[in-house]
């Protein structure tokens, strides 16, 4: 694979911990009903998507990892737009948007179930070229 893959693999697969701590963050937060706290989880998720958005162009073109790519595809822009329809709605304070955020979320969230099945053996084979590589 060229490095620009290898490495957009290994960072999607470190993201994935980082999405699941997310996750994790905003699902307490919620059940604190901690708006503030929300507001912050669904901020920096936001953020992290961005990023990874990043990675996953570039691995769209390989055809080792367009599969991935097609996955990640179906699942970041809802949860995207879900994480900072979660930050718009708390700031307009309208708890009907809030919920739709979450919901949208929440299908985003359930489509990337198929990014990571796809992505788990990639960062494998992506890690060991990397060794390859700095060698």
């Amino acid at each position: 694979w060229p490095g620009g893959v290898v490495e957009a693999v290994v960072l999607l697969g470190k993201a994935d911990a980082e999405v699941q701590k997310a996750g994790g963050d905003l699902g307490a937060a919620a059940a604190y009903e901690d708006l503030e706290a929300m507001w912050g989880a669904a901020d920096g998720l936001a953020a992290l998507l961005e990023k990874m958005q990043g990675q996953v162009d570039r691995i769209r073109d390989h055809p080792e990892t367009a599969a991935a790519a097609k996955a990640y595809d179906a699942a970041l822009p809802d949860m995207l737009a879900g994480a900072t329809g979660i930050r718009t709605a708390i700031d307009a304070k309208d708890a009907t948007a809030l919920a739709a955020a979450v919901q949208q979320l929440g299908t985003g969230t359930a489509a990337y179930a198929e990014a990571r099945r796809e992505i788990g053996p990639l960062v494998e084979q992506a890690i060991l070229m990397q060794r390859v590589l700095l060698k």
